[in-house]
C-alpha cells in the first residue's frame, strides 16, 4: 500500500538513511563527496511510501514542475522487497501526480552502475539525457509524458 507523506515523515528518512549507505557502498570512489540522500528533501512536494503490513519498504520522491518539468529522487526499494513490482508502482503513480500537476517531462539522475535500476527506467519509457557530470558515475534520464 502507498502513502503519501510528507519529507520529514519518519519512515521516509528512514528509507533515505538506507539509501544514502547503500549509494556509498556501491559507490565507493565517492565515499566522501556524493550520495547524500538527506540533503534538500524540501525540495520534495510529493513523497510517497510503500508499505507490507504497515513496514516500510519503498520510497521514491517528486517536485512540484517547474518549466513543466518535475524531478524525482531517493528511489529506493529494501532488498527483500525488490523484483516485486512495488517500484514500477509507484512510477505509475508519481507519473500520474505529475500529469495532474502540469508537468510534461519527468527527469531523474542515477548511477550508472545501478544497472538493474537504469533497466527499469528504460523499460518505463526514460532516455538518457546528453548531459555531463562532473563524476563520471552519473546518469540522467527524462521522459516526455
Amino acid at each position: 500500500m502507498i502513502k503519501y507523506l510528507k519529507y520529514n515523515d519518519i519512515d521516509f528518512l528512514k528509507l533515505c538513511k538506507k539509501l544514502e549507505i547503500e549509494h556509498k557502498e556501491v559507490i565507493k570512489e565517492q565515499r566522501d563527496i556524493g550520495a547524500n540522500c538527506m540533503n534538500n528533501l524540501e525540495k520534495y512536494k510529493y513523497v510517497l511510501v510503500n508499505y507490507d503490513n504497515e513496514i516500510p519498504n519503498g520510497i521514491i520522491a517528486l517536485t512540484e514542475p517547474v518549466d513543466g518539468i518535475s524531478e524525482i529522487g531517493r528511489v529506493f526499494v529494501e532488498h527483500d522487497y525488490r523484483n516485486m513490482g512495488i517500484m514500477t508502482q509507484m512510477l505509475n503513480e508519481v507519473e500520474l501526480i505529475a500529469k495532474a500537476n502540469g508537468a510534461k517531462k519527468l527527469r531523474l539522475c542515477t548511477y550508472n552502475r545501478f544497472v538493474s535500476a537504469v533497466k527499469l527506467y528504460t523499460r518505463f519509457g526514460f532516455r538518457e539525457v546528453k548531459e555531463k557530470s562532473e563524476t563520471g558515475f552519473l546518469i540522467y534520464m527524462e521522459k516526455i509524458l
